[in-house]
């Protein structure tokens, strides 16, 4: 009897870790996105002080943000972001 208590305690507070990393998990998605959405604002607001001309900003979605590419004044690809692994290529 006492072991198999003992086994069921122990389960339990297995259960309860799980529970808790599961918990935190969500939680640091949540930063992330907004990360993502601060790295967003920032990026519109330099762009606006900068006067570069937006050309992909109609395919930003919150789910799937695609490449956004910047152009200067002359029209050269300054550089292109890639969202999905906040990297700057």
């Amino acid at each position: 009897m006492k072991k198999k208590k003992m086994m069921m305690m122990m389960m339990k507070k297995m259960m309860k870790k799980k529970m808790k990393k599961k918990k935190k998990k969500k939680k640091k998605k949540k930063k992330k996105k907004m990360k993502m959405k601060k790295k967003m604002m920032m990026m519109i607001k330099n762009m606006k002080k900068m006067n570069i001309k937006m050309k992909n900003m109609m395919n930003f979605n919150q789910t799937s943000i695609s490449q956004l590419v910047i152009f200067d004044n002359n029209n050269h690809i300054c550089c292109i972001y890639h969202m999905h692994d906040c990297d700057i290529y």
